[in-house]
């Protein structure tokens, strides 16, 4: 880490780099082509990707993508501005996929949690949770922040998608302001870019789940916990605990992503004169968790 925070990433090989990614991605778009007829998945399928455009209006396409992105990573504008330059490009890049049915089952539970908050409101909705508001496995954070912006906005999709998109974007923040506590600013660039550039996110955005709101707090706890255990201080502490707090009822399995938390204290302990202060830190964070 200190050799990469001092030297910054290598771009010395950046034509080589170009030509691998060129041939991957061409590379890889063909051998989907070649073998689409073996994809059995009954609900996206790569049969039905290749039957509406042909692989001969694809490939260059493609390559005109990637030609454009070989010109925009030699400047380095955007490495100096991350936040200015991340935000809205994720953001825009979601705002296509709005036009998506919604194709996942849970979305039906979901609404109807969230149009058990909408009608009955704050107290009838927790007192009710999983009595009188029959429930699975889910988890009443995401559905009640539905329901509230149904209270507050109207029961209309466009506001769920903002709301979605916008935590999207927030999480690949998110993710830039980690890389860039725990190594150098370059580093947090290309780790929102990375993220961003996971083609299964966006569309995720664009539907009535919990994995993005999920998502952005856990992503959320992670800063807020290396913040609390490093700088310290009532606001780091308590921030972190209402966003560790939010996470354990955002999905069930978030509690085994938590399992991080104290890996991250141990190694900011390890070897550091302050750790007694540290493990205090972390210790303030549990606590108040627990309280809550």
């Amino acid at each position: 880490m200190r050799k990469i925070e001092k030297k910054g990433l290598d771009k010395s090989k950046d034509s080589d780099r170009i030509l691998l990614i060129f041939f991957l991605f061409i590379f890889t778009v063909f051998i989907l082509y070649l073998f689409r007829r073996f994809d059995d998945n009954t609900l996206t399928n790569w049969q039905w990707t290749f039957s509406g455009a042909r692989l001969l209006w694809i490939l260059p396409l493609l390559a005109a993508g990637i030609g454009a992105s070989a010109f925009l990573s030699k400047s380095d504008r955007f490495e100096m501005h991350p936040f200015i330059f991340l935000f809205p490009v994720s953001f825009i890049a979601v705002i296509p996929l709005w036009r998506e049915p919604e194709l996942i089952l849970d979305v039906a539970r979901y609404f109807i949690y969230a149009k058990y908050m909408e009608l009955y409101g704050i107290g009838y909705f927790f007192s009710q949770w999983g009595t009188g508001i029959n429930i699975w496995t889910d988890m009443p954070v995401v559905p009640f922040i539905y329901g509230l912006i149904f209270r507050l906005f109207g029961e209309s999709r466009f506001y769920i998608q903002f709301f979605n998109t916008l935590l999207f974007s927030l999480t690949v923040l998110l993710t830039c302001s980690i890389g860039r506590t725990l190594w150098n600013k370059e580093i947090g660039f290309y780790a929102g870019l990375l993220l961003l550039g996971i083609p299964y996110l966006p569309t995720q955005a664009a539907l009535m789940l919990v994995d993005v709101p999920s998502m952005f707090l856990f992503t959320l706890s992670v800063f807020t916990f290396i913040k609390a255990v490093n700088t310290g201080g009532p606001f780091w502490i308590v921030s972190s605990s209402v966003a560790v707090f939010l996470t354990i009822f955002a999905k069930y399995s978030m509690g085994l992503w938590l399992t991080i938390l104290p890996v991250i204290s141990l190694m900011a302990a390890n070897g550091n004169f302050l750790r007694q202060v540290l493990l205090k830190r972390s210790a303030g964070v549990v606590i108040i968790t627990g309280l809550l």
